[in-house]
């Protein structure tokens, strides 16, 4: 492939950005085509893994934290795991 004239006007860098950009391209075609429930699988497990990092670890104790104090203070109101897959396949369509 590299030494095809179509792309010998490529960096090594560029080609690279362009291979990956394919290959983005392809994922998120492939992701579009699922069912809504697994594209929030995927969603769900791709934010996961961004959140792996310590920084993001902490933010989500806060935050964590925060809810629950609010839910103590009967600030947030709180919906039990049936009603809330019920309200996300509304959503979602399912």
């Amino acid at each position: 492939m590299g030494d095809s004239p179509k792309y010998r006007h490529f960096t090594a860098q560029c080609l690279v950005e362009y291979r990956m950009d394919r290959n983005f391209e392809t994922i998120a075609h492939e992701a579009e085509q699922m069912a809504p429930h697994d594209q929030f699988l995927l969603a769900e497990r791709l934010v996961r893994k961004l959140g792996e990092t310590k920084e993001h670890r902490d933010a989500w104790a806060a935050e964590s934290q925060r809810r629950a104090d609010a839910i103590d203070r009967g600030e947030m109101e709180t919906v039990d795991g049936s009603e809330a897959l019920m309200r996300i396949r509304k959503i979602v369509g399912k």
